[in-house]
């Protein structure tokens, strides 16, 4: 037993060797697991952190968007081209600590631009490109224009047109093919028919036959571009957008002029305020709208080719009276002479001029007749009736005779004076930068005519500047748009924006991105966001980088 003790304590030195071991390893797993856990977490704290800071970006984007679109220097500086432009909206860089932040605003593609690059643009979209439904109602609610205008736009069947109108009008009665609460309290679960205006464009897909895909097309991450995992289902091949492209419920217009202050009505009662306004443009034209206002108008070459015809007439009812035979003395009803008395006919009517024409007191002077259109002030005469039995009326014309005075004046006022009277007018549809879809939708225009206004319009916005750019008689002046055509379309369209709606995406090199869709009203310089909500969620947007 003496001899087994050295044995035992080697033993038990080995066996503390060994548990040492154990410790140090268990120990060292312990740190690596701990050492791999912070450096988990610090990538977790830097991804969060640089997700902010892109979010933070994107944010800034709009905000950015927001002061250039309100400020009319800066919209006179980009040639009033904010919805295709890579110097304003794209890869605006932001230095960071570590890295550089971008900023680009992305946009649809223009359908009829003629230089296509890649499958974006860089700008914002302009909501007044786009069909109002709640504006539409308001003007019309009858609902009749709504229809018309509905029933243009590309797969829109009539029991879906119905029934986004019976979702809006006030009523509860549904139209033939619509329909209305008694329709929504039946499904599961079941909800009541808004009646009231739409507050967002996917409200539409609580109405009866409206789809995801009939309002969105094939815009899964709603975008507005065809990204990789989105396949175009176009008979053509082209990237459908739905609805979503062609309507909208934010566009707004104010009832101002180019300075902000609310425009004069053409109808106001103080004419000599009205006479001014309008002598600051031209003194012929504003003597003629108060004329037009006290006598009215008709249209050019009327009141001559009616006297005339007067004339010719009372000739042809002379030549055919019988001639009585002549009586001598003081006979019968003839006189004298004995035979019927032939009528004087009136004296035709004279041609005067604007600029010697005397005014009346206009402080005294009442205005007995409204102007309907502006476009009745064109190509139209008053005829004054002379003073004295004999004396002829004095027609005077309008200085507005033909296109090119048309061109020359009138945009100019109408930015003076207009037919509207609230400060508000219901959004109106800009001519401008409406698609062809959009512009098709409008009542008495041929395809043809669309065509030939999206030619044309490339033409007079290569001056955005240009009075005549900013209004919309130029579909007359230089697309041919018919003057009748022009009194139907009047409180339908613009030449002027007030809305936008725009997606800024935030992005670091490294691919991290955040994208805010947002809508801004500018608001007459006082801008505000209508709407904003993160779309990250919805998908990564690449931004290429040439």
């Amino acid at each position: 037993m003496l001899c087994s003790r050295p044995n035992q304590k080697k033993t038990r030195a080995g066996m503390v060797l060994i548990a040492v071991l154990i410790v140090i390893t268990v120990l060292a797993l312990a740190a690596y697991h701990f050492s791999d856990s912070m450096s988990s977490e610090y990538k977790g704290a830097m991804n969060a952190h640089k997700l902010v800071q892109v979010r933070a970006l994107a944010q800034s984007g709009v905000h950015r968007a927001m002061a250039m679109l309100s400020n009319p220097e800066v919209m006179m500086e980009l040639n009033y081209n904010v919805t295709d432009n890579d110097m304003a909206f794209r890869q605006i860089t932001i230095p960071g600590d570590q890295s550089m932040g971008m900023i680009s605003l992305i946009a649809p593609l223009d359908p009829t631009a003629t230089v296509i690059r890649g499958n974006m643009v860089f700008g914002v979209t302009d909501e007044a490109a786009k069909l109002n439904i709640n504006a539409i109602l308001k003007s019309d609610p009858t609902g009749k224009s709504l229809h018309d205008m509905l029933m243009k736009l590309p797969n829109m069947s009539e029991d879906v047109a119905d029934s986004i109108i019976d979702w809006v009008d006030p009523d509860d009665t549904p139209r033939a093919a619509g329909a209305e609460s008694d329709y929504y309290n039946g499904l599961l679960p079941g909800y009541m028919a808004k009646n009231a205006p739409v507050e967002s464009i996917e409200e539409l897909l609580m109405i009866k036959g409206v789809t995801s895909q009939l309002l969105f097309g094939d815009d899964l991450n709603h975008n507005g571009i065809q990204d990789g995992n989105e396949q175009a289902t176009a008979i053509d091949g082209s990237f459908d957008r739905g609805w979503f492209a062609c309507v909208t419920v934010f566009s707004r217009e104010l009832n101002v002029d180019n300075t902000g202050v609310q425009m004069p009505f053409i109808n106001e009662t103080d004419l000599t305020d009205l006479y001014t306004r309008l002598s600051a443009v031209d003194e012929n034209f504003a003597k003629f709208v108060i004329m037009y206002r006290i006598n009215g108008g008709v249209a050019a070459g009327s009141t001559m080719a009616k006297a005339e015809k007067a004339a010719a007439d009372a000739a042809a009812a002379a030549a055919a009276q019988p001639t009585q035979p002549a009586q001598g003395g003081k006979g019968g009803k003839g006189g004298a002479g004995g035979g019927a008395k032939t009528p004087t006919p009136a004296p035709l009517p004279v041609m005067g001029e604007l600029g010697s024409y005397m005014l009346p007191d206009l402080t005294m002077a009442t205005a007995k007749k409204t102007v309907a259109s502006m476009y009745d002030l064109m190509n139209s005469e008053i005829a004054i009736a002379g003073q004295g039995a004999n004396a002829p009326t004095t027609i005077y014309t309008s200085p507005v005779v033909d296109i090119d005075t048309a061109r020359t004046m009138m945009p100019t006022i109408m930015q003076t004076v207009g037919i509207f009277s609230d400060p508000e007018i219901p959004a109106r549809i800009n001519v401008n930068t409406a698609s062809k879809e959009v512009l098709l939708t409008l009542p008495g225009l041929t395809p043809e005519q669309v065509d030939e206004i999206i030619t044309a319009r490339q033409s007079v916005l290569s001056d955005p500047t240009a009075p005549i750019a900013q209004s919309a008689i130029w579909l007359m002046t230089d697309a041919k748009v018919p003057a009748a055509t022009m009194k139907t379309l009047e409180k339908l369209i613009t030449g002027r924006s007030q809305v936008y709606r725009l997606q800024s995406v935030g992005y670091f090199e490294n691919g991290l991105s955040s994208r805010i869709e947002a809508i801004i009203d500018t608001n007459a310089g006082r801008p505000r966001i209508i709407m904003a909500r993160d779309m990250t969620d919805q998908g990564r947007t690449i931004i290429p980088n040439n």
